[in-house]
């Protein structure tokens, strides 16, 4: 497990970022909900990480797709 302490003015998602040149290769990161957008995740991929996010309670997931296919 690797850890990063910072201040309460610090952002958590800037030190994830700063702490991925550190990570394994192909580790897999598990955040919480405020960790989303896309150009954040865009960066995670982009060193090679995969990811689970939490969805909040404000998120509508997908269950309907184009063309009115009902998803399993």
């Amino acid at each position: 497990m690797f850890w990063n302490l910072g201040g309460s003015a610090d952002s958590e998602r800037g030190m994830l970022l700063d702490m991925l040149k550190d990570l394994p290769p192909g580790s897999r990161l598990i955040m919480d909900a405020y960790c989303t957008g896309f150009q954040f995740w865009n960066q995670i991929i982009g060193h090679g990480f995969k990811f689970v996010v939490r969805a909040g309670k404000n998120v509508e997931l997908l269950n309907r797709l184009r063309h009115g296919l009902q998803l399993p």
